[in-house]
């Protein structure tokens, strides 16, 4: 699962980053920049995006496929 909320890899941990955060599933859901911003830096093909103009782009690639939240 990918969580498109525009928050960064500190949104996987709980406070003291002891432990991932899970949702009231028990899932767990890595966010935009641990998945989609190592590829979109704006090298090579992948054009470049922050996690601000990012997450609107996950909600609507993943809302299709059923892999965002």
């Amino acid at each position: 699962r990918i969580n498109t909320d525009a928050v960064d890899y500190h949104a996987l941990f709980n406070d003291d980053f002891g432990e991932v955060v899970l949702d009231s599933q028990d899932r767990a859901a890595v966010t935009v920049d641990f998945v989609c911003l190592r590829c979109h830096t704006g090298l090579g093909n992948a054009f470049r995006f922050t996690v601000e103009s990012g997450a609107p782009i996950a909600r609507s690639i993943h809302a299709a496929t059923g892999a965002g939240q």
